[in-house]
């Protein structure tokens, strides 16, 4: 097969990067054992968890690496085909109602669940202290409220709390007249909306079954019940998978308004600019129209095609300006994670190390085994799981949701003190796109089973979470 040389170039750079990434795992892996890291003690266990993590990253980033160069090399591998478009559209609107129909059942399953764990008062009361606890209590009170620089100084550290979501429940709340209400409303339509996406893009992977398989996944994982939940989940979940897909269909700026609010809700949001860059570069080099005398017309196109991720960056760029606005910093809100919860970049290998070390303490006695059960083995289980998964499963992806999995994996597991690994994780919307694959060519008995085991996981998190075993 002839390719010409910006294909030969593009080739020589995904080896050379995938080499370096799994020898700068290797040094990091050296340095945290050597050094001992931030918070472990270095027993075997602890180096233990952190090797095995270096290793799996290290086979995900090769198998990213190969996806990259199939992307390149191959333009009709995985293509995006247009076949049935409006089946395919009908059968999401369907996943999109059924998704609403979860949604509920889920709501009231929790409701009765909570009363017989011994909530009382009214419906509505138990409703409040179900879901007005956690992160939850600060968006509400960000989005009614707003942000205050003096004062309370519980109320001041509000600020580390984006502001897409809080933004969208005051709107809401408009209408409906109850803030907790208008929260859980969004998240529940932004579920159902992501959902749909997962299917269309998982079908364009996989096919049919590939993507009914990943929707179940999608609501069955351990965890899931984030979802409905009044926090930021459903619509982070919603605003990077749709920036994807519009992205792959080369809708550029309803992609970049998508990526945008991506990152006015988290910090991560940004790293869906990967992606967008990725399909522009990718669209160009595979462009079978242009020839020598053209190429320049492309590759201006394509360039201006690249100022749209600037749109990406806006949303954190008006995040930052609040900080500067009322705080006089641009960056405040990294002060306050660091000072009022411990929180600040550190090095991922480091991570399920020091999960491990506190698991580890739970259970013989220097801590609180109920701590142990509630946070510390459901995130470092979901930290390998989904390191796993992109080592295992990662080549049923295409390149550029390879390398958005990496570095969304990279920066959201690489805390100095992670409370919500297993949320972190969950939003990752590649997770459920492999495993649907996965499943789709597994036979009835085994796909059963992993759903009941699934669905158990995810009840007893539930109960965890409603018994307040510190399940952030």
């Amino acid at each position: 097969m002839s390719c010409n040389l910006t294909e030969k170039f593009i080739r020589i750079c995904v080896v050379i990067v995938a080499a370096v990434t799994v020898a700068l795992v290797g040094f990091l892996l050296y340095v945290s054992v050597e050094e001992g890291g931030y918070y472990w003690t270095g027993t075997l266990f602890t180096k233990a968890a952190s090797f095995a993590a270096a290793c799996l990253f290290s086979a995900a980033v090769i198998a990213g690496a190969k996806n990259i160069y199939k992307d390149f090399s191959f333009p009709q591998w995985r293509r995006v085909s247009c076949e049935s478009i409006k089946n395919t559209r009908v059968r999401a609107a369907k996943v999109f109602f059924i998704v609403l129909g979860y949604s509920a059942f889920l709501l009231i399953f929790i409701q009765i669940l909570g009363i017989l764990l011994g909530k009382t008062g009214t419906q509505a009361e138990i409703f409040e202290k179900i879901w007005t606890k956690l992160d939850s209590q600060h968006y509400l009170y960000v989005a009614e409220n707003g942000y205050t620089a003096e004062g309370d100084y519980g109320k001041v550290v509000e600020i580390v709390f984006f502001p897409g979501y809080p933004l969208l429940i005051r709107g809401a709340a408009a209408f409906s007249g109850n803030y907790l209400l208008a929260a859980t409303g969004l998240s529940v339509l932004f579920f159902a909306g992501a959902a749909a996406i997962i299917y269309l893009l998982t079908e364009e992977l996989g096919g049919e079954r590939a993507a009914s398989n990943a929707v179940a996944v999608l609501c069955l994982l351990p965890g899931s019940f984030f979802f409905v939940a009044p926090m930021t989940e459903s619509l982070f979940l919603f605003t990077t998978v749709g920036c994807v897909y519009l992205a792959k269909h080369k809708r550029w700026l309803g992609a970049a308004l998508l990526g945008a609010y991506a990152s006015f809700t988290r910090s991560a949001g940004v790293f869906v600019a990967v992606i967008f860059v990725y399909e522009v570069v990718k669209d160009f080099v595979s462009d079978t129209r242009i020839t020598p005398k053209n190429r320049k017309k492309f590759a201006m196109r394509a360039v201006f095609r690249c100022f749209y991720v600037l749109l990406i960056f806006a949303g954190l760029g008006t995040y930052l300006i609040i900080n500067k606005v009322l705080y006089g910093d641009w960056f405040k809100f990294l002060y306050y994670q660091r000072v009022q919860w411990s929180q600040q970049s550190s090095l991922f290998l480091n991570t399920p190390a020091y999960v491990t070390d506190r698991l580890i303490a739970c259970f013989s006695g220097n801590g609180q085994v109920t701590t142990g059960w509630g946070l510390w083995l459901p995130e470092l289980l979901a930290i390998m799981l989904t390191c796993g998964n992109l080592a295992v499963n990662g080549r049923k992806l295409r390149g550029d949701l390879s390398l958005y999995s990496l570095i969304y994996f990279v920066f959201s597991v690489g805390v100095s003190w992670l409370l919500s690994g297993v949320r972190y994780m969950l939003a990752l919307f590649t997770q459920p796109i492999m495993i649907g694959q996965v499943l789709a060519k597994k036979n009835i008995f085994v796909k059963i089973s992993v759903y009941i085991i699934m669905a158990v996981l995810n009840v007893i998190y539930i109960i965890m979470f409603l018994k307040r075993w510190q399940v952030w």
